[in-house]
């Protein structure tokens, strides 16, 4: 897994809208440059899983096809079942869509775990990956590859959080909450308590150790 992490090297490509890496084995990523959203192509994904490219795109029809309900598709694909699985307005190189991230993940464990039809070597290769994706995440891992990080760092937690819901939630809707005091202003205003408390207490003790004609540093 640390090897898989480590080769991070490829061809990279940056148009106006997408950041683009290649493997050496022909897996393709993309990530959006505004947004982060990140995913792969048909082709991409299929070179990374050592399967053909018709494969992915059978896969591909029968999960949006499947019934959100009920279906058969295996666990780790279920919760794609009819839902748009790419980037919707972006396109690789080739003008085919890109899938996004949470279903390549979604692909990698399939193929980790479940399918048969897949050599050894391949079987080995996503297992691994499927690893360092637990750690990581899909979208960070692609991150990785294509070099994209966010303008504002302060977005990050919210960017994980969001990145999280996607992955293993991708059909729960967010619902907005009230903010009773902004965090940035509530630890400013602690701060603030705290070293007037502890200024109140020196004055105190300044005031004890004098009247007694002791000497502070000996307390």
């Amino acid at each position: 897994m640390r090897q898989l992490a480590a080769q991070l090297g490829g061809r990279d490509s940056r148009s106006d809208d997408l950041l683009r890496h290649v493997d050496p084995d022909g897996a393709e990523y993309f990530t959006v440059k505004a947004t982060g959203q990140s995913g792969m192509s048909h082709s991409g994904l299929a070179r990374f899983l050592g399967v053909p490219h018709q494969r992915i795109s059978k896969w591909v029809k029968r999960v949006q096809e499947a019934n959100r309900a009920e279906n058969s598709l295996p666990n780790c694909l279920k919760p794609f079942a009819g839902w748009n699985l790419v980037l919707t307005g972006y396109f690789d190189i080739e003008g085919r869509n890109i899938l996004t991230d949470g279903f390549c993940a979604a692909m990698i464990e399939y193929y980790a775990s479940y399918s048969k039809q897949v050599n050894k070597e391949s079987q080995v290769k996503a297992q691994q990956t499927l690893d360092l994706i637990k750690h990581l995440g899909m979208r960070l891992f692609i991150h990785k590859k294509t070099g994209w990080k966010s303008s504002d760092r302060s977005s990050y937690p919210v960017e994980a959080v969001r990145i999280g819901f996607e992955l293993y939630l991708p059909k729960h809707i967010p619902q907005p909450l009230p903010i009773i005091e902004n965090v940035y202003t509530a630890d400013k205003r602690l701060r603030k308590v705290v070293k007037q408390r502890r200024l109140k207490v020196g004055v105190q003790l300044s005031l004890f150790t004098d009247d007694l004609r002791i000497n502070p540093q000996l307390l």
